[in-house]
């Protein structure tokens, strides 16, 4: 594992135990990019688990987790950015079944380019009211108007199998009736 000094990032993850005061177990899982069932390798600068969201994208009752990875790079495209997702299983979350979303992946529309910083936020909710969880995803220095900073966020919707990639939503500076360069994305309310 990379020190998490130099920014590859790690996520421990609390439950709730009752009788425990405050509620929370006192020790935790620990969940980064050299963990087992999870996609990538830790390498400094990541920033893994720059922005989290947790919500139930299948509809199982069983909550997911999003982390955001937004200085994931991808062979020589730097800081380009991923979305890892952890499922939901009957005793709290599991790697088994992690997946990756990035702008590389396929369905996903926009290209992988550097200092984009996919992932930078990230949020789980039920955006078209199916009982399941989207994920919101944005990646507020994508270049979608040749000008460094304009920023975009990307719509995955929940499905009872996980996040689809088909008709993937993205929204930039025209949709939204802003300048270029405003930097979409930079902060995504939850």
């Amino acid at each position: 594992m990379a020190d998490p000094s130099h920014g590859a990032g790690y996520v421990t993850v609390r439950y709730g135990a009752p009788g425990i005061d405050g509620g929370l177990a006192p020790t935790g899982h620990v969940y980064h990019q050299d963990t087992a069932g999870i996609p990538g390798s830790d390498e400094s600068d990541d920033n893994f688990g720059a922005s989290l969201s947790i919500a139930d994208i299948t509809g199982d009752h069983r909550a997911e987790l999003a982390i955001g990875v937004p200085y994931e790079s991808f062979g020589r495209t730097r800081r380009a950015g991923d979305v890892l997702v952890l499922r939901g299983g009957a005793h709290g979350l599991t790697t088994t079944g992690a997946a990756r979303y990035s702008q590389a992946t396929s369905g996903v529309p926009g290209s992988t380019e550097n200092n984009d910083v996919f992932g930078s936020q990230v949020r789980l909710a039920d955006l078209n009211g199916d009982g399941k969880a989207d994920l919101a995803a944005s990646a507020p220095d994508e270049d979608s108007y040749h000008n460094q900073g304009s920023g975009a966020v990307w719509q995955l919707r929940g499905t009872s199998t996980g996040l689809s990639t088909r008709d993937v939503s993205v929204f930039g500076p025209k949709d939204y009736g802003v300048a270029p360069g405003s930097g979409i994305g930079e902060t995504l309310l939850g």
